[in-house]
């Protein structure tokens, strides 16, 4: 029983690959207001927890700024790619490459010619 629990465990984590974002909340605040820890929790809940439905739910809301969603702050479009996230990230993710995958999976589109996977 023990041991398929793990295995479950590992196969939903391979989907969401070796190199994730935390949520250690290094990478803010972003001068734009975009919701970094926020929007790789929703990717991940949709890549690797099979909570599609819901993450892509909560994504729209958060791209709508409607106050009722689970997650405030701005979505990935709009950010400017100064990367100084990435310089404060003590995982050396590559945030703003990451966020334009994020906003493609959370909405079956990309924003600019960069954010095609």
């Amino acid at each position: 029983e023990e041991r398929r629990l793990i295995d479950m465990i590992r196969e939903s984590m391979s989907a969401i690959g070796e190199n994730f974002c935390t949520q250690c909340g290094y990478c803010m605040p972003c001068k734009q207001g975009v919701n970094i820890p926020a929007i790789f929790q929703m990717w991940n809940i949709l890549r690797g927890y099979g909570g599609a439905e819901y993450a892509r739910l909560e994504y729209m809301k958060m791209r709508e700024q409607r106050h009722w969603a689970d997650f405030a702050g701005k979505s990935a479009e709009h950010c400017v790619e100064c990367r100084e996230c990435e310089a404060k990230c003590p995982n050396k993710l590559p945030i703003v490459d990451d966020l334009k995958r994020a906003h493609a999976d959370l909405t079956a589109e990309g924003w600019g010619e960069k954010a095609k996977i």
